[in-house]
This record gives structure tokens, sequence and C-alpha cells, in this order.
């Protein structure tokens, strides 16, 4: 026999081998397709790069070198190989968390420059790859053994973004679109013991001007058993057996999960049974599979307690298939967990269980959207009056985001988008740590979360924020507080435009501004008053008025302004329980006020403190402003061990004026120049 034919015959046996467990289809080309899956175990590729001409080194041990899964496609000829980019995706695997930017990268590496001139780092994330080709020949090494060339192959990045920071600057370049020969060894495909082993040698480059090369080198080993019963989910167009679906809880309670032209493989002519799985049930018996059996011999059976849709009955491929492809799953819950339920379809054809097919349902709700963990950082959305307003977080950890009204939601890049017609801010959840399985940094208190808004009104507004460890800074100048930011842990700063009806609780607090009112609000700082006299509460300042609010800290408070305090008290190491103290046990003697100011720019007489209380022990420099002292009778004013200075004015224009105060017996007609009415003014130094 000739080499010719030898080698022919051997390729009709492998081609043979590979197909045997797909049905024949009229189409030839579709009857030769196979897929191979990825071997993560066996198949890794590592990164050569270089910044500004100079090579990156790995960040940590094994940070430029990646393992890589998913899927690749070919059509197998008698004599060639086609590599088909449709139905492959080669997908790296993310490591631990590596600068700049945030969430699990694929590599990171570090540049130095000479003499040792650190000059920046950067990462690859997302990364995923497909191949294309037209056919190559194959060549004969053995029984069911083939050889072929590799650079017959075009390899493009389908996903991923390379992060860095060189020099100081710092930047983000999406890689997909990038597409390149493959430069690798010859490729081989082997069948052994009934498995397909395709095994094919990586080593492509792409550069991006001066910024950076990249260079890919590697082998990915993949494998294909070719004889066991298997659901094509995809259906016969797309690449891949799995399928994936979402579920927008504000429109549908159920949907189908597989593509309408699913196919079922087996080298038989019947199938016996089928369990569809659902591995990770949230909303237990409010979660169902289901299908229609119609017209056939098999039986379908859902157990609300495993998640288990068990079809069972011997009948064709051709009715198995029918009723699968009417696979649906539904959720009842009247508010449902949202997050993926991951599934499994496998077939039983009566001599042995297939191979699994994975189907992947998104519980989703366009209202919530998780910033961080290597997703969007940001989110639009535009309220009802035209305010477009932009969220963002940075410096690590995650955020969940709660809108109203939300009708859609859309993720480009880095940045998440809202619609509705009536869209609104709800709430925000900062978490650090592990949250629903999500993976976030674990650095404490680094999360700064930014509001921005233009058009419209240039305002927005939520109802509550809280953070466990994880907040750093909340910077809102254009959002109208209404509820709750709730911190366990220290911040640095918050800056919003007002406060109604809601409250900041936080351990310490640096900076607390407010650019307009706080208006039926409290604001309770919980930290502990030492070392003496450092401030829990550094610096707040209020752009308007404190109405009918309570300013409650454990610690000092270093430095307050505000326009005027009206209805409100400010307390600074209160021990007791009285809302105006009249004895010294009432107060941490380790706690002071130390400068409070009470004036309304612009407008020197306009009223600036009435029926309030501000106590502490120690109160360094005291601007009460304008003064009512008329409360109908009840009393109010300030409460101290010492004041080291005090000024206000009454309503007629007459002065209060005094320093060094820390004499109980001291009358407070003799703090006053000539004519200053106290009325129901007191000050009170115990």
């Amino acid at each position: 026999m000739s080499l010719k034919s030898d080698r022919a015959s051997t390729s009709r046996r492998l081609r043979s081998a590979i197909t045997a467990a797909i049905e024949p289809l009229e189409c030839r080309r579709l009857f030769a397709v196979t897929t191979f899956d990825i071997d993560p175990t066996r198949s890794f590729v590592s990164l050569d790069a270089r910044a500004l001409g100079e090579s990156l080194d790995s960040q940590s041990s094994g940070s430029l070198r990646a393992a890589y899964e998913g899927s690749i496609q070919v059509d197998l000829d008698s004599d060639t190989i086609e590599f088909i980019s449709e139905g492959t995706d080669i997908i790296a695997q993310s490591k631990g968390n590596f600068d700049p930017g945030s969430g699990p990268a694929n590599y990171a590496g570090e540049a130095e420059g000479p003499f040792g001139i650190d000059l920046g780092e950067a990462a690859v994330r997302g990364l995923r790859l497909t191949v294309d080709s037209a056919p190559i020949s194959l060549t004969s090494t053995g029984e069911e053994s083939f050889r072929f060339t590799s650079g017959g192959q075009n390899i493009s990045v389908t996903d991923g973004i390379l992060e860095y920071d060189i020099l100081g600057s710092d930047g983000t370049r999406e890689l997909d679109g990038n597409s390149v020969d493959n430069d690798g060894a010859a490729a081989t495909i082997v069948t052994a013991d009934g498995v397909t082993t395709l095994t094919l040698p990586v080593k492509i480059t792409y550069s991006y001007s001066s910024i950076a090369r990249l260079r890919l080198s590697g082998k990915i080993v993949a494998t294909s058993t070719g004889t066991a019963s298997v659901v094509d989910a995809n259906g016969p167009s797309e690449g891949g057996r799995d399928f994936q679906a979402r579920l927008n809880t504000q429109a549908d309670t159920s949907l189908a999960i597989v593509d309408p032209t699913l196919i079922v493989r087996d080298d038989g002519d019947t199938i016996a049974s089928a369990a569809i799985t659902i591995t990770n049930l949230r909303d237990g018996a409010n979660e169902s599979l289901a299908v229609s059996t119609a017209g056939t011999s098999i039986t379908s059976n859902y157990d609300s307690n495993t998640g288990v849709l068990t079809l069972s009955g011997v009948d064709t491929k051709a009715n198995y298939q029918a009723v699968l492809r009417t696979l649906t799953y539904a959720n009842v819950d009247s508010d449902p967990t949202t997050g993926n339920r991951d599934m499994t379809v496998v077939l039983d054809d009566g001599d042995e269980v297939g191979l699994t097919t994975n189907l992947i349902v998104e519980v989703w709700d366009p209202n919530v959207v998780v910033l961080g963990d290597g997703g969007p950082t940001s989110i639009k959305y535009t309220e009802a009056d035209g305010s477009v307003s932009t969220l963002s977080i940075k410096g690590g950890g995650a955020a969940t985001v709660t809108f109203n009204g939300a009708a859609d939601q859309t993720i480009r890049g880095r940045t998440a988008t809202i619609t509705g017609s009536t869209v609104t801010l709800n709430d925000i959840s900062v978490v650090n740590g592990t949250d629903e399985g999500v993976e976030v940094d674990g650095s404490a208190a680094k999360t700064t979360v930014t509001i921005s808004t233009t058009k419209g009104d240039k305002l927005t507004s939520f109802d509550d924020l809280t953070a466990v460890d994880g907040l750093k800074a909340l910077s809102a100048k254009t959002a109208n507080v209404t509820g709750n930011v709730n911190v366990t842990g220290a911040l640095t700063s918050v800056s919003i435009k007002s406060l109604t009806g809601g409250s900041v609780t936080t351990e310490t607090i640096k900076t607390l501004s407010v650019a307009s009112d706080v208006t039926n609000s409290t604001i309770t700082i919980t930290g502990n008053p030492l070392p003496l006299f450092a401030p829990s509460l550094r610096t707040f300042t209020v752009k308007g008025q404190i109405v009918n609010s309570t300013i409650d800290s454990n610690g000092t408070i270093g430095t307050l302004k505000a326009y005027a305090l009206l209805g409100s008290n400010i307390y600074a190491g209160r021990n007791g329980s009285d809302s105006f103290p009249n004895d010294q046990a009432d107060l941490d003697s380790a706690v002071a006020i130390r400068s409070l100011s009470l004036v309304t720019p612009r407008q020197p007489t306009a009223q600036t403190f009435s029926d309030s209380v501000i106590a502490a022990s120690q109160i360094g420099t005291l601007r009460l402003g304008v003064v009512d002292t008329d409360n109908g009778g009840d009393a109010f004013g300030v409460t101290a061990d010492l004041i080291a200075s005090i000024r206000a004015t009454d309503l007629l224009g007459e002065r209060l004026s005094a320093t060094r105060l820390n004499d109980p017996t001291l009358a407070a007609s003799e703090l006053a120049e000539d004519g200053f009415t106290f009325g129901d003014l007191e000050i009170r130094v115990v």
C-alpha cells in the first residue's frame, strides 16, 4: 500500500473515532465538526512583556504564567484540520489580586529601569482567545496520530484589558480585536483508549505602540472522547455545547434556557433517561424546571428539594431532543435572589452516563449593580428630571448599588448604564471580604465612593449607605441623603449636598462636609475618646443650617462650623442622659469641642442660635452669632467645665463676650456687656 493511501486510511479511522458520537447530518461539514475541551491541568501559557523597552518581572511567583480552560472547535476532514473561531473560546484563568486596578488578574508584572528605578506595573484581566484557520494538512506519524503546522492558525483576542501604571501615567488598553498568526511549533492530534487529544503549541506577539509588547508562549491541550452521549444546548450553529440565559426579574418569572436548535448526540438510536440539575438553589421551592413531553414515551418529574428534573423512559434521540428543546426555568419568589443558577444536563443511553452540559441562568434585577471585583467600577443613570449622575468606586472592595424604576442595564467596559423613565438611586452597600461568593479586596478602609451629577437640577439623592471596615470616603457633593450612612470603622471624609431625615454613624471621621442643610437628622460618632482630646470628628462644616438635629460624639469634636443651630443639640462626651446637662458627672473630662462657630455669610444679623444645646467638658472657641433668647420659658444654651472664649449677640444687637469661664458660681449676668438679654439662654459652668 502506498504512503498516500496509508495516510488516507489512518485519517479516516481518526475521523471515525472522533465523530462516532455525532449524529449524521445531511451537511457533510457539520458531520466532521467536533469540540475539544481544554484541559487546564496541562494547558499553560506564559507572558513575556516589555514596558518602555524594559522586561516585566513577576509581581509574585507565577504571576506571568496562567492556566487555560474553555473549548476548541475543529472541522476534521480526511487529510485536513480546520479551526472554527465561532466554536472556540480559550479562557485564561485568573490568579489573585494584582496592581494596578482591582480584582483577580490573568497576568501581572512590574518593571525596573536603569539604576533600579521603578518604572511601574501592568496587569492583564479577562483574557479570552479564539482560533481560526483555513484547512491545514495533516501528516500521519503513527496509528491514529497526526502532526500539523501551527503557523496556519490565526489567534485573536476576543476579550481582555491591559491596565498599566508606567512612570506615574496610568491607563487601560482594550485587547480585543488584536489578531496575529501563531508561530508555535508543530501541533499534534492523537487518539488513544477512546480519547482524542489535541496539543496546540502557542507563540504569539501583540504590540501596543511604545507602551508595551506582550508575547504569549506555551501550549493548549484539549481532549474529546467522541463516544459518550451529550446535549449540545447551543445548537449546531454555535461553538461549544453550554448555554447561558438571563431572567429579568422585573419582567418575567420564567424563560427558555436552551437554544431552540438543541442537538442530542449519541452513537446509538435511543436514550434511556436524562437529569437536569440546579446545583445551587437559592430560592428553594420557588425555583423549578419543566419540559413538555407531549407525543413521547418520556415522563418528567421535578424534585423541588433537590432541584433535579428527571426524564425517564426509553425513547428515540429525536424525542429526547424535542423534549429538551422545551426546557424552561421559573422563579416565582416575590423577591428573587439575584445571581447565577448553575445547572447540568446529563444523558444516559442505557449503556453509560454521558458528558455533562452546563447551563447558566442569571437571575438578574436591572435595579441591582455590583461594582468592583473586576467588573464595572461606575454606574450612569438618568433621573426623571433629566439629571445625569455617575456613581463610581475606586481603591478596591466592591459595592452593591440598588435602584428603583430601572427597566434595563447594560455594561460596557468598566461602566454600567441604568435606563428607565423613573430611575432613582436607593442604597449602596460597600463590602470588604466575601459576599455571595464574590471575592473582593481584603484591605480595610480603602474604598472611595463618588457621586457626581450634571444636567437637570444637577442633584440626586439616595437613602442608605452601609459599609463594614471597607469605606474610606464618600464624595457626593450633588447628593441629598434621605436615609442612613452607617459605617463600621474609620472614615476619612464624607461630603454630601444635604442630610434630610437621615443619619451618619461611624467610629471616627476626619472631615464631614454638608453643602446645604442638616434637617431632622442624627450624626453619631461612636469611637472611643482616647487618646486625650484627640478628635473623633476632626472637622464638621455645614454650609447651611442644622435644624431639629443631633450631633452626638463619644470623642472630641475638632472644628464645627454652620450657618445656624436651630432646635438642635451638639454633644461631645456626654455621659448622662440629660439633654441639657447640669452636672459635671454628665460630661467626660477627656472630651472637648475645640471650636464651634455659627455665622451666616453676608447676613450678619440673621438668627443663628435658638432652642439648642451645646455640651462638652471643655469648649475652646465658641461663637454663637445672633441668639434668640426667648424660648417660651424652656431653658437652652451651653454646658461645660471650661469655656475658653464665648461670644454672642442678642436680637437687639447687645453683646455677650467672655473668656476663661471655669467658675460654677459665676452669675450669667456677669458675662455680658450692659443690655444683653439672657432670657431662656443659660451658660452652665459645672
